[in-house]
């Protein structure tokens, strides 16, 4: 993406910011091509704009594993706010959507897209709000991330025995999201044409 393509991300995301007069004024301010350093910092970051961060971040190759994380778990909680106001059903849509478009963008630059710590923060997120199991897992496989790719990452959220689970009432949370991983593979298997053409 390039810092033109970034800069009208920004503008379209302040046009929004129809009740702040700063971002109307930025606006004006964004006639005119920035530099990437200026758009960061005065715009993106001014402005909580995650999303826009994490792809300028992303365009600059600067990896900052605490910053990413920081802009993910930001970006997910605006995600949701933007939508409270609509149905349950539609705010799970509404981020799913999120998620699926960002991982077809960052899925190749794991750096920027945290696989492990996206599946822990979404499945928090599920548990919180008692959507349906399966819910971060098809979520992904939409993407799509390998079977084996999620595999590694809920094996690895399994094994660290975060306190959370338990103090959500959900500990064996992450462990129901495993199994229904597995059962998901095991159908896969089922569907995809064999090796050696026989059905």
């Amino acid at each position: 993406m390039d810092v033109a393509q970034l800069q009208l991300n920004i503008y379209s995301s302040l046009e929004h910011m129809t009740s702040n007069t700063a971002a109307q004024e930025a606006l004006k301010e964004l006639n005119n091509l920035i530099d990437i350093s200026t758009l960061y910092s005065q715009y993106a970051e001014k402005f909580d704009l995650a999303e826009c961060q994490l792809a300028i971040i992303h365009c600059a190759g600067h990896h900052d594993t605490l910053l990413v994380q920081k802009l993910w778990r930001q970006l997910l909680a605006q995600e949701i706010n933007s939508s409270l106001h609509l149905p349950q059903v539609s705010v799970m849509s509404s981020l799913r959507n999120k998620i699926v478009t960002l991982g077809n963008s960052y899925q190749t630059a794991e750096k920027f897209f945290p696989l492990q710590f996206i599946v822990h923060q979404l499945e928090l997120i599920s548990c919180k709000r008692g959507w349906e199991e399966g819910w971060v897992l098809d979520t992904m496989l939409q993407i799509p991330i390998s079977h084996s790719a999620l595999h590694g990452a809920y094996t690895c959220l399994v094994q660290l025995k975060l306190p959370c689970w338990e103090q959500l009432g959900a500990p064996f949370h992450l462990h129901t999201a495993l199994s229904l991983l597995l059962t998901s593979y095991v159908n896969h298997l089922k569907t995809a044409p064999s090796c050696n053409g026989n059905t």
